[in-house]
């Protein structure tokens, strides 16, 4: 058997298609994507690249076909928007909000999950900034705070939709 015998796919799609309304925004994927791996999906506006990542997330209900990911719900991190100067999290709070869906939302953390959180940070170079007020930050600096909440989920699949889009 040859190593590339034991490699196991981390996202399997077939006839993978999803459509808004009557729109039919994603048809007929096949996908197979080896662990360890990254894949960029490259396209124009509304060629769909948005809509393979929701489905592969299970934010959307697809229309047809089968969608695999391995080691249980993926990560999505969506591209950085404005955000309402009235939501008052600070950078630290944002990252952290990636680890409630393991916690609980009442259970408090335990220094596990505030070592994956700082990791996160440190890894997205975002340290300095853990105690600024998320909203009052640059576009790319909210995109780096969302990719280290993503990073912070610790799940085995990380889905990035534009994730260097207005990166500084």
């Amino acid at each position: 058997m040859s190593s590339l015998d034991s490699v196991t796919s981390a996202i399997s799609t077939s006839n993978l298609q999803v459509h808004y309304g009557e729109t039919l925004a994603l048809a007929a994927v096949d996908l197979e994507v080896p662990k360890g791996s990254l894949l960029s999906v490259i396209g124009p506006n509304g060629a769909g690249k948005s809509a393979l990542l929701n489905a592969l997330a299970g934010t959307v209900q697809t229309s047809d076909g089968t969608v695999n990911v391995e080691g249980g719900a993926p990560a999505l991190v969506l591209q950085a928007t404005q955000v309402d100067r009235s939501l008052q999290m600070t950078v630290r709070d944002v990252v952290s909000l990636a680890r409630y869906s393991q916690k609980g939302l009442f259970k408090r953390f335990s220094a596990s999950d505030r070592e994956i959180i700082q990791r996160s940070i440190e890894r997205m170079a975002v340290g300095h900034l853990t105690h600024s007020q998320f909203h009052e930050l640059s576009g790319g600096e909210r995109q780096r705070v969302l990719v280290a909440q993503g990073l912070a989920q610790d799940a085995e699949v990380l889905l990035l939709d534009e994730p260097i889009n207005g990166l500084d």
